[in-house]
């Protein structure tokens, strides 16, 4: 994802009279906020899992709340990107998937009473 918007901010144009200065605190700002943010956003399974074992949420929960949690998960991507689709889908398809692992993982140990 990080190529992707280099690429992106690289070859914006707001006009021809206004050049691109791009330096090298732009560039690390622009790499770190991206890697920063994907990877605090694939904690999603601990978080979920971690809540599942406080007991606030439950295995119902996460698949009623599927629908709603599909379109935070668009938004997040859409906010944490730059405004190119790939680089979106490039992050809401990890995104769901490990949400959808977070509900098997929680339905696991709820068959197998996994609490300690």
């Amino acid at each position: 994802m990080v190529p992707l918007s280099i690429h992106f901010f690289m070859n914006i144009e707001i006009s021809s009279i206004v050049a691109n200065q791009i330096d090298l605190t732009s560039y690390i700002s622009l790499v770190r906020t991206t890697i920063l943010a994907s990877g605090i956003v694939f904690v999603l399974p601990v978080v979920i899992l971690v809540l599942y074992k406080m007991g606030i949420l439950s295995t119902d929960t996460l698949k009623g709340y599927r629908r709603y949690a599909y379109v935070l998960i668009l938004v997040a991507s859409a906010i944490i990107t730059p405004p190119d689709v790939l680089s979106q889908v490039i992050l809401v398809i990890p995104l769901v998937l490990l949400y959808e692992v977070s509900i098997f993982f929680s339905r696991f140990m709820k068959s197998n009473h996994i609490t300690e």
